[in-house]
C-alpha cells in the first residue's frame, strides 16, 4: 500500500524517483537472477476499482489495445473513452522459485522499501523519501538511484540465499 504524504513537496520528491526506481529495480533484479539459480517471472495483475463491472473492464482493455495501435488522428478519441472509464492498477508481482522454495513480492512494494526507509506495508506512516536519492533541485539523482537499488537488490537476494527453510514470502 503507498504512503500517504503529508505535504506537497514530499509527494513531488516520490513523483520524481519512484518510476525511475521501478525501471532500475527491474534491471537489477534481471541482472542479479540472471546469474542466479532462482527461476523467476514477473507477473501482471490489473487492480480493478471496487464495482467495475466485467463489461467495462473489456471495454478497457479493448481500447488499450486499439490505442497501442491507433495512429495520431485516432489516438484523442480513444483516450478521451478511456477517460470515462473507471481505470485498473497494474500489480506487478515477481515470483521467485529455487527448489522447494517459493517467494513472492510486489514490484511497487518493493519500490516504497527502496525509496521511503520508514515505508511499512500497512502504510500507517507520513511518506518520505530518502534524500540522498534527490538532487538539490529536486530531481532523481539516477547515480545514487543506481547504487542505493544495487545494494537493495543484493541484500534482498542474500537474505532469500540464507534463508534454510522454504516458505513463501509476500510483501503484500
Amino acid at each position: 500500500m503507498p504512503p500517504t504524504f503529508v505535504t506537497d513537496q514530499a509527494w513531488q520528491a516520490a513523483e520524481a524517483v519512484l518510476q525511475p526506481s521501478f525501471i532500475r529495480l527491474i534491471d537489477n533484479l534481471r541482472q542479479v537472477l540472471e546469474a542466479s539459480d532462482w527461476q523467476h517471472q514477473v507477473d501482471q495483475q490489473l487492480l480493478w476499482p471496487e464495482g467495475t463491472s466485467d463489461q467495462d473492464q473489456q471495454r478497457w482493455q479493448d481500447l488499450e489495445l486499439q490505442l497501442y495501435r491507433a495512429s495520431e488522428e485516432e489516438a484523442p478519441a480513444l483516450e478521451q473513452e478511456l477517460a470515462a472509464l473507471p481505470t485498473p492498477q497494474p500489480v506487478y508481482t515477481l515470483q521467485l522459485e529455487q527448489g522447494d522454495r517459493h517467494h513472492q513480492f510486489d514490484l511497487w512494494e518493493l519500490c516504497w522499501q527502496l525509496c521511503c526507509p520508514a515505508w511499512q506495508p500497512s502504510g500507517d506512516y507520513d511518506g518520505q523519501v530518502d534524500p540522498v536519492l534527490l538532487t538539490p533541485d529536486g530531481e532523481c539523482d539516477w547515480d545514487q538511484l543506481e547504487i542505493k537499488t544495487r545494494q537493495f537488490v543484493e541484500q534482498l537476494l542474500a537474505r532469500l540465499n540464507s534463508a534454510s527453510e522454504p516458505e513463501t514470502v509476500s510483501d503484500r
